[in-house]
């Protein structure tokens, strides 16, 4: 199995994740999904599962060992999405300024489930049941999604664990505001 660019990010730490696992293809040209499907013609359209990868918003991307969607899809019976986000500088940076208004990476998301919505059904999902889910800073973006006015409309369910939006200094009024 092959994936596209990493978005750039500060090196992994070496107890995270095994270096034989890391692809060096790093790129700002990195805003990409990655799709498994059990079948694209199938009789009735499948649950969408949309995974958001954790990292403390500085690390990790969709393109590792451990987010081969293929086990899921096939076992779960349902169609199997991994996103793409800006970490660290590129996607959480905010200096309170409209040039660098902060949570680009939020943006990012909130981009792939729009394409998701729009674009699923090609895949043999339902886009009227589109389940993101994601741990860590995967499970903090799912509850921001969740708050976010812009996003309301994007998916029915969502699984999160091991973090909450709801954490102090995660969550705040201006988030809101700007999503």
């Amino acid at each position: 199995m092959s994936f596209s660019a990493m978005c750039p990010h500060k090196i992994f730490p070496k107890s995270l994740v095994p270096m034989k696992y890391i692809t060096h293809n790093i790129s700002e040209d990195c805003l990409t999904l990655n799709i498994w499907t059990p079948d694209i013609r199938p009789k009735t359209l499948r649950t969408v599962m949309v995974w958001i990868h954790g990292g403390a918003f500085q690390y990790n991307t969709a393109n590792l060992y451990d987010t081969d969607g293929k086990v899921l899809s096939t076992y779960g019976d349902v169609v199997v999405v991994s996103i793409n986000y800006r970490n660290g500088a590129l996607g959480f940076l905010n200096i309170q300024t409209p040039e660098a208004p902060g949570n680009m990476g939020i943006y990012d998301q909130s981009l792939g489930l729009n394409w998701v919505k729009d674009n699923i059904q090609q895949f043999g999902g339902d886009p009227n049941k589109i389940v993101p889910f994601g741990q860590s800073a995967g499970a903090i973006s799912v509850g921001i999604l969740m708050a976010l006015n812009s996003t309301k409309n994007l998916f029915t369910r969502a699984i999160t664990a091991s973090g909450g939006a709801l954490l102090p200094g995660i969550l705040n009024s201006k988030t809101v505001q700007n999503g």
